[in-house]
């Protein structure tokens, strides 16, 4: 922030990612995506819940492959799955798996999903007003 102007409102404004120093420490002050227009993704609690699930599940599946072993293990597979998008799904309007896998991905033991989220429609910015009485 310059007697000019006030670059870091410039940049918000911009959507436009940026960092501060704060006691020597490099701080990242935004997290704005790649969207031009601000989308459920613009939002970083957005961003993390589906993170979480995303991290949740990575953690598990690696776990379940041995499951993942003949053709009919594949529902199995999906099942073990779902079971942790479960958990999440308080966190989201609605979130479910698709699995969009070929006859080729599953010859070859790959698992192609898609998790599809809706978001609730959170709470996007606080303003307060502090007042200070003597």
């Amino acid at each position: 922030i310059t007697p000019a102007a006030n670059q870091k409102e410039t940049l918000n404004d911009l959507r436009i990612n940026y960092a501060g120093l704060y006691d020597g420490l490099l701080t990242i002050e935004t997290e704005y995506t790649s969207q031009a227009k601000y989308t459920q993704f613009s939002f970083i609690n957005n961003i993390l819940a589906v993170q979480e699930v995303m991290k949740a599940i990575r953690t598990r599946c690696p776990k379940t492959r041995y499951s993942f072993i003949s053709g009919d293990d594949l529902k199995k597979y999906q099942e073990d799955v779902q079971a942790v998008i479960n958990k999440y799904t308080g966190n989201f309007k609605s979130c479910t798996l698709e699995y969009i896998g070929t006859p080729a991905t599953e010859a070859n033991k790959i698992f192609y999903a898609a998790l599809k989220v809706q978001f609730k429609d959170f709470v996007q910015t606080e303003y307060f007003k502090v007042y200070a009485l003597a």
